[in-house]
């Protein structure tokens, strides 16, 4: 029996051309678009203009610092309440006056110690503020009436440059000792959170009256009057 001729589109193999380049193309495109969606999910999942950062990151140290200063409240634990940092300790009355040492205008140091014997009067003061300034002609006042039960006054200005503090006392002799807390470390130790503080101290250094605040030539008199002095 004779066989059928070979039809006109088949290859020597017997094999039809279409069916298979249909399944090559097939291939390539399910491939190709296989590759486009992987790269659309790529597009997508990246932000703008570069990575993103992690999501655990912390602000910057700058930033932390910045908060830090800023608030007045230390850190507390998640749950607990926050608690504001302790203002410093003012001597109390009836204790010993703590002891220190400052220049004046001219660099000679003196120590309230030195005055045992004699009751202290310490005026703590900046020519920032309006209550001392007010106040600086009620001390000048008081020191210049001249009494011979007058305590010792001694002036401390709280960190002011030595040229605010000369410019604002001019070129008079003060009737009192006028020294320069330039660090701020006495008006820490003293405790003092208002402008002007006065501090009176008897014979022994012992602290006996705490004024904080203005106070007036007046009120300075009935202040020392108060350690019953002969």
């Amino acid at each position: 029996m004779d066989s059928l001729p070979p039809h006109p589109d088949a290859d020597d193999r017997g094999v039809r051309p279409f069916p298979r380049l249909l399944g090559l193309g097939l291939l390539l495109g399910g491939g190709l678009l296989g590759l486009l969606l992987a790269l659309s999910v790529m597009l997508y999942r990246a932000p703008a203009g570069g990575s993103a950062p992690p999501v655990s990151a912390a602000p910057p140290p700058e930033t932390v610092a910045r908060l830090s200063a800023a608030s007045p409240e230390t850190r507390a634990a998640p749950g607990a309440s926050p608690t504001r940092t302790p203002r410093p300790l003012r001597p109390a009355v009836g204790q010993k006056a703590p002891p220190f040492r400052l220049p004046d205008l001219e660099g000679v140091e003196h120590n309230p110690a030195e005055y045992r014997g004699r009751p202290v009067l310490l005026h703590f003061w900046a020519s920032w503020s309006p209550s001392c300034r007010q106040g600086w002609g009620e001390l000048v006042r008081f020191a210049a009436s001249g009494a011979p039960s007058h305590p010792v006054i001694i002036a401390v200005n709280v960190q002011e440059p030595w040229e605010v503090v000369q410019n604002f006392v001019g070129q008079e002799a003060l009737p009192f000792y006028l020294l320069l807390d330039h660090q701020g470390r006495v008006n820490s130790t003293y405790g003092i959170t208002v402008l002007p503080t006065t501090f009176l101290l008897d014979r022994e250094g012992i602290i006996r009256q705490v004024v904080p605040g203005e106070i007036s030539a007046e009120s300075l008199r009935i202040l020392v009057k108060s350690l019953d002095l002969p």
